[in-house]
């Protein structure tokens, strides 16, 4: 991004930034990051842009809390406190404990990583967009240590697969067990699914409903639950599509999903579910 053009960008999410605090209502929340590294791939933040959200966070106050606590803020309309923010990952690649793990200590801050069973151990060799390197994945001895520390872990099926592809039974399998998988390994309960590519649809959303997950991940944005099937089609904000840290507050604020919905709706630049496939001109 030229100079020129990062300056605009720059004063955009400033105005954002003040809408936000000027007319939007305190909500909570759901950050999602990928990798922690810095290739430049559609998914992936540089540590020390990592660092920066964190120190931000921590100097303006925020608490992270979990999904089960954010639930039940959702289901009983209550209204937050004091600044709350809930941080989750997808994938688990390995840099999520070499770079992301040591920040959330520093910080003292929990975290969500969602987790594609089959592939603990390896790379993430699934279908994904040109600009994502072969990355390692998490190892369950990496998960068991981070979840001794309390990071909880979730499901992002098996084998990181198109779930509207998939037959019923192999879309329930999918969802079944991984969700054994993971509570076996971490002595934890798996509560939250999130759909992989951002891939759902109303019989995967009725399926993590059937297979005992309380909740359920699909597209981004703000969650506002209204009734209890909304809990199936939670929302979070996509942090790899900023490109400074003036775009993360507006983000925080939910301004930054109006930005985004303007230059999809002009097509600008066009993406399916937060730079997971591939971008589209």
């Amino acid at each position: 991004m030229g100079r020129g053009l990062m300056k605009t960008k720059r004063f955009l999410s400033a105005l954002l930034i003040i809408w936000g605090r000027l007319c939007f209502k305190r909500r909570i929340p759901i950050l999602l990051y990928h990798s922690v590294d810095d290739s430049g791939s559609v998914i992936s933040i540089s540590p020390e842009d990592f660092k920066a959200h964190l120190r931000y966070l921590t100097r303006e106050g925020y608490e992270t809390i979990s999904l089960n606590d954010y639930l039940e803020y959702l289901l009983t309309d209550r209204k937050p406190s004091k600044k709350m923010v809930v941080i989750t990952f997808d994938d688990g690649f390995k840099n999520n404990y070499t770079e992301a793990f040591p920040v959330l200590k520093n910080y003292r801050f929990a975290a969500t990583i969602f987790i594609s069973t089959d592939h603990i151990g390896k790379t993430c060799s699934w279908e994904r967009d040109k600009s994502i390197p072969e990355l390692p994945i998490l190892t369950w001895d990496e998960i068991e240590k981070m979840s001794d520390y309390g990071i909880n872990f979730e499901s992002h099926a098996c084998g990181h697969r198109y779930l509207s592809k998939l037959s019923e039974s192999e879309a329930r399998n999918e969802l079944m067990r991984s969700k054994s998988t993971i509570e076996k390994r971490t002595g934890r309960q798996v509560g939250f699914f999130c759909h992989p590519y951002g891939d759902w649809s109303e019989q995967t959303k009725l399926l993590a409903k059937e297979c005992g997950y309380k909740g359920a991940f699909t597209r981004p944005g703000f969650s506002s639950v209204s009734s209890k099937e909304d809990l199936y089609d939670l929302r979070r904000i996509g942090t790899a599509q900023f490109s400074c840290l003036e775009d993360f507050k507006a983000g925080l604020l939910g301004t930054y999903d109006w930005y985004v919905n303007v230059k999809e709706f002009l097509g600008v630049r066009r993406f399916r579910d937060l730079g997971i496939e591939e971008l589209r001109n």
